[in-house]
C-alpha cells in the first residue's frame, strides 16, 4: 500500500470521476479507504484523531475546498454571467 489510509471525497466539478470508481481504485492502493460526502466531513473525521499531518491531494478544486474548510481561505464567489 502507498498509504495507511485514504479518504475519498467528491468535488463539485463536471469533470470529476464518479466517487465509486475512485474508491475502487483507492482500494488497490491502501488497506483502509473511507468515502465521505464532502471535504468538511472528511476533515472533521481526521480532527478527532491523533494525526499530526493531513495531506490533501487531487485537483486544484479539491485543494481549494480543503483550504476553505480548514479556514485558510475564503470561499470564492463567481458572479453569474448576465
Amino acid at each position: 500500500p502507498i498509504a495507511g489510509s485514504l479518504n475519498i471525497v467528491p468535488i463539485a466539478s463536471p469533470r470529476s470521476m464518479p466517487i465509486s470508481e475512485l474508491a475502487e481504485i483507492a482500494q488497490s492502493r491502501s488497506s483502509e479507504v473511507r468515502v465521505f460526502d464532502d471535504v468538511n466531513e472528511a476533515l472533521a473525521s481526521l480532527r478527532v484523531t491523533d494525526i499530526d499531518l493531513i495531506v490533501v491531494t487531487g485537483s486544484l478544486a479539491l485543494a481549494a475546498e480543503a483550504r476553505v474548510a480548514l479556514g485558510l481561505a475564503q470561499p470564492e464567489v463567481i458572479p453569474h454571467a448576465l
